[in-house]
């Protein structure tokens, strides 16, 4: 494979990945929070588990997405690199 397609295949895989990206950050950013209803000083724990739930699937979304974010950086370094490399020949 030479830098170009090692370019051409990095650009690609970042431009998924950021979309990617994109898609799982509004996919986390839909979970809702259940209303606090009947919640005072005297509530159990119980009371929260909805909220509790729902800030932890919003959670493992954001991992998702970090994931690709760091991905797409990552292959657009990678195509930099190849760029750059292509330049001082």
């Amino acid at each position: 494979m030479t830098l170009a397609h090692l370019e051409d295949v990095a650009n690609i895989a970042g431009a998924v990945a950021s979309l990617a990206a994109a898609a799982l950050w509004f996919w986390a950013s839909s979970v809702r929070l259940p209303p606090f209803r009947n919640i005072g000083l005297d509530s159990v724990s119980k009371d929260f588990d909805p909220v509790h739930d729902a800030i932890h699937r919003a959670s493992r979304r954001n991992t998702f997405a970090a994931l690709a974010s760091g991905v797409a950086a990552l292959a657009f370094a990678v195509a930099f690199y190849c760029r750059e490399t292509q330049i001082g020949l």
